[in-house]
C-alpha cells in the first residue's frame, strides 16, 4: 500500500479541485523559478515547499488510480 489512508469517496469528490490545484501550484512554482530573486534564500525554500505540495497532490491522483485498479 502507499500509505495513503484516505476514504475513497471522499477522494473522488475532490479529483477536481486536486487537479486544479496541480495546475496552479505549478505555474506558482514556475513563476518563482524563473522570477527574479528564484535563489534567494526564501525563495529556494518556497519552491522546495511547492515541490512538496505537487508531490502529495500527485499521490493523491495515483492513490485514486491505485484504488480504481483494485476494484
Amino acid at each position: 500500500m502507499n500509505g495513503i489512508d484516505l476514504d475513497i469517496n471522499i477522494l473522488k469528490k475532490n479529483l477536481a479541485f486536486i487537479r486544479e490545484e496541480i495546475t496552479r501550484v505549478t505555474v506558482i512554482k514556475e513563476q518563482l523559478e524563473t522570477g527574479p530573486g528564484a535563489r534567494s534564500d526564501d525563495a529556494i525554500k518556497i519552491i522546495k515547499t511547492y515541490g512538496e505540495v505537487l508531490s502529495n497532490l500527485r499521490a493523491l491522483l495515483r492513490y485514486e488510480y491505485d484504488a480504481e485498479s483494485e476494484w
